[in-house]
């Protein structure tokens, strides 16, 4: 093997040490950069959505107690249904976010009136209702679990408020239905862009979930045990992390919770898309180190064929005089 072609590998061997280090630093650099964005990205936005919903409860709550401290007493006393009607239908004017219904039950549970009005539900115990339970418990107005409309098929909740006499006792309890779907509850959420295919959840302790994809806005219960992250939330954890989803989806996840309630918003996206411009860079890295290698190989190798060309001829030419002078004697000359 020729000197040039031994400092050629030599250098090659150099080059590809120093540039793999390199390029094997600056990669991660890269990488750990962009994760950490994109993290606080999707966190940023699963807070602000939280923030948000939890403003849309508190003022649902307010609206609530607003319509019932209107109630007639006199009518509700009477069950003068058809004037309590016509006063619901006043307040949803006014508090148009109640659409899907205002009703109110009696002390008892059982359904009175509502508007719009569905008198097939007349008389109808609602006593083993969730939100009815909780707000003869807790003596306040309470939000109930999501459930699915049997009228419209969509999500609903439900926001009740306690109706007293002048004298403080409890006469009835009105409720306001909300569609969660509707432009004034959670709608707009399905028009928000969370990468490409990325999707915003809500999902309470009880594990009803609010899926609001732009193509599958639908309400259901998470099986408990199979996103990590989504557990970690319900004991307190908030931020953003991989995880894999109940489908065994890897994906990125941001968990925020509502302030004030028992309710936990997640902004997910799938990893691989998520984590796409990482591979991108990835890419755009190795091919750069190797074609930056390489240039510096071709450059080099020429280079010392500069180099090595005056050393061979110094070679060549030290050899033919040590070859003259162990001729012997009397031999010719060159």
């Amino acid at each position: 093997m020729g000197l040039g072609t031994k400092l050629t590998a030599l250098m090659a061997l150099i080059v590809l040490v120093v540039m793999s280090a390199t390029s094997a630093a600056s990669l991660h650099y890269q990488e750990r950069s962009l994760k950490q964005g994109l993290r606080r990205e999707v966190d940023g936005q699963a807070l602000i959505a939280s923030r948000a919903i939890a403003s849309f409860i508190e003022d649902s709550l307010h609206e609530a107690a607003a319509v019932a401290r209107t109630l007639p007493r006199p009518a509700l006393a009477a069950r003068r249904t058809a004037e309590v009607e016509a006063h619901l239908a006043r307040m949803l004017e006014v508090f148009p976010r109640f659409q899907n219904g205002i009703f109110v039950l009696d002390e008892r549970g059982d359904f009175l009136t509502d508007y719009p009005v569905h008198p097939e539900v007349r008389g109808r115990s609602f006593a083993f209702r969730d939100y009815y339970r909780r707000t003869i418990q807790e003596g306040r107005g309470v939000v109930g679990a999501p459930y699915r409309s049997a009228r419209t098929g969509n999500p609903v909740l439900t926001f009740t408020a306690p109706v007293r006499d002048a004298r403080g006792r409890l006469v009835a309890i009105l409720a306001c239905s909300v569609d969660l779907l509707s432009q004034e509850a959670l709608g707009g959420y399905r028009r928000q862009r969370y990468g490409d295919s990325g999707y915003l959840f809500v999902v309470d302790r009880s594990s009803h979930t609010l899926v609001l994809h732009p193509d599958d806005a639908r309400l259901l219960t998470v099986i408990s045990g199979r996103n990590a992250l989504l557990e970690a939330a319900y004991d307190g954890f908030e931020g953003a992390d991989e995880t894999v989803n109940t489908l065994g989806v890897p994906m990125l996840l941001a968990v925020r919770r509502c302030p004030d309630t028992d309710w936990i918003v997640g902004v997910q996206i799938p990893l691989e898309e998520a984590y796409a411009p990482i591979a991108a860079a990835r890419t755009w890295v190795v091919s750069g180190a190797a074609v930056a290698m390489a240039l510096v190989i071709v450059l080099g190798a020429a280079a010392i064929r500069g180099v090595s060309r005056p050393l061979k001829q110094l070679d060549r030419a030290a050899s033919r005089i040590a070859a003259a002078l162990e001729a012997p004697e009397g031999a010719a000359r060159p």
